[in-house]
């Protein structure tokens, strides 16, 4: 038998695949400590980087075993003697069921222990007591971690006859701020805790953070959609108009948008309106920020986000907002400097800030882009961002076969994507950044 190595190309770069690791090469399902070894020291090597960092397979497995938290709601504990507090602890354990169950993507959420427990598993406990004297419920809920056995949050909330259904909104959305602001997205829950919404506003909200965090094109839209239902239902909900106006400035600078104007005018009237109401809103600060680069100057949008940024350095968002404007003003060291501070400042970031990374550090074709972009993918297998930075380092090693491979899975996630597209290229105020993507990308086809 004979073997044609000219008609065959071998991909060791590709890792995307089952988040799990499971099938770690085409067409093998090794669960080995030594293959594991080997495969990440061939990649490091065919990716010609003697400095590479070998990629840590048992890490990696366990950072991604779950992309989600797993939530654990235990039935409440309640007096066998009083209906009332039985059916106030089934109704409290259900609302937390059925709420945030509907936020499919944010959390996994079970009635059970799983067997295996990783460090993003945590269980939420609580009891309902009736006060003799005063007729108050009183809810007692914790939240504990499953990896540490410690309790991360805990709180007490007294309740009048007629007001349960409030009340265990309230605690629902107390509950879940709690993941948020622990475990993922932190800075985004504090914009939005204590502002009351109905829950129907609140779970629309939700959804569209869900969306939004995806990252792409579509998602985007989807998002849009989910932020305006909320603001449909209260019009007074400011996260949301913060949210809607941050999807819209990605949408202009992405390339997404087919009618900037439009979307420069409305991100201008939620600021306008947030602001007269809350001058010191640093998420309304930023966006308007991003409004003065768009419309009127970047030099003194970049000033603002600055002045932002200084005035809340310890918020992963913004340090990732301020280093996406660097960079479209040509300053890539300080944009990745900025994007590598937001990641250091919470266990759970977003995973555009990876994909951005990667980006910004294929625009100056750091070795470092490979790396980063695979990352990104493993967190996120649908990620497109990260795969035009894979595009680039694969490019800059003479790797065309899989760069092309590339190419069709950036295709086959979003058919209408093109070299031109990748981004706006008005929003660079430097042309060779924006060139140097867009001619590899079309080196490969797109």
């Amino acid at each position: 038998m004979k073997f044609d190595q000219s008609a065959v190309s071998i991909d060791l770069f590709e890792s995307q695949s089952d988040l799990k690791r499971r099938d770690l090469a085409e067409g093998l399902d090794i669960d080995s400590h030594d293959f594991n070894d080997w495969l990440a020291t061939e990649r490091s090597y065919w990716a010609n980087k003697p400095d590479t960092k070998v990629l840590n397979v048992e890490r990696t497995h366990d950072e991604l075993q779950d992309k989600n938290p797993t939530v654990i709601i235990e039935p409440f504990m309640f007096d066998p003697e009083l209906d009332r507090t039985e059916l106030h602890a089934v109704g409290m354990r259900d609302e937390l069921l059925a709420t945030l169950g509907s936020l499919g993507g944010l959390l996994s959420v079970r009635t059970t222990t799983p067997q295996s427990v990783t460090k993003l598993c945590y269980r939420v406990s609580g009891s309902v007591r009736e006060d003799a004297s005063t007729g108050l419920l009183r809810y007692i809920l914790r939240v504990s971690s499953e990896a540490s056995q410690r309790t991360i949050w805990t709180d007490r909330f007294d309740i009048s006859k007629g007001s349960s259904f409030d009340a265990q909104e309230k605690i629902v959305r107390s509950v879940f701020e709690t993941f948020q602001e622990k475990l993922t997205d932190g800075a985004w829950a504090k914009i939005w805790r204590n502002k009351s919404t109905s829950l129907l506003a609140w779970e629309s909200y939700q959804r569209g953070r869900y969306h939004e965090g995806e990252f792409k094109r579509h998602e985007t839209a989807e998002a849009i959609k989910y932020y305006r239902k909320a603001l449909q239902l209260d019009q007074h909900f400011w996260p949301a108009k913060i949210a809607l106006g941050f999807c819209l400035s990605d949408e202009i600078r992405l390339g997404w948008t087919e009618d900037k104007t439009s979307a420069l005018k409305e991100i201008e009237r939620s600021v306008s309106t947030i602001l007269s109401q809350d001058p010191d809103n640093f998420y309304a600060r930023a966006l308007e920020a991003y409004h003065v680069f768009f419309s009127t100057s970047q030099d003194e949008g970049l000033r603002l986000l600055v002045k932002v940024v200084a005035d809340n350095p310890r918020s992963p968002e913004l340090l990732a907002y301020l280093g996406a404007m660097y960079g479209h003003c040509g300053k890539i060291n300080d944009e990745i400097r900025q994007y590598e501070t937001a990641l250091l400042l919470t266990s759970h970031p977003p995973c555009w800030i990876l994909s951005n990374l990667s980006i910004a550090q294929a625009t100056i074709c750091s070795p470092l882009t490979f790396d980063t972009a695979q990352k990104a993918i493993l967190r996120d297998p649908q990620n497109v961002r990260a795969r035009i930075a894979k595009i680039c380092a694969l490019v800059e090693r003479d790797a065309l076969g899989l760069a092309k491979s590339v190419a069709k899975e950036i295709l086959s996630l979003e058919p209408t994507f093109t070299s031109e597209n990748w981004a706006t290229k008005d929003c660079f105020s430097i042309d060779r950044d924006y060139e140097n993507i867009r001619s590899k990308l079309a080196l490969v086809g797109l």
